[in-house]
């Protein structure tokens, strides 16, 4: 399954129990579609993360990591 990477993209890491997972938003890739920037959401001392497309691709494969379409209903204060 191939799930397409694109600014502003919203990935859930699966890192264990609900409630616990990491979502991390695209900010930037590269041209050649290999490096990705990514920043960590709901972290206020979060900095932006070089990934490897790749990596994220495989995670997606894998069952490590999901898209979402929006982080609102995550957001640790609504819950």
């Amino acid at each position: 399954m191939i799930v397409a990477i694109a600014i502003n993209t919203i990935i859930e890491w699966l890192d264990g129990c609900e409630g616990t997972n990491r979502l991390e938003r695209v900010l930037w890739i590269d041209a050649k579609g290999k490096e990705t920037v990514v920043l960590e959401l709901f972290n206020p001392k979060a900095l932006p993360v070089w990934k490897d497309v790749a990596e994220i691709e495989k995670a997606f494969s894998d069952g490590l990591a999901i898209k979402r379409i929006s982080e609102s209903i995550y957001h640790p204060s609504s819950a």
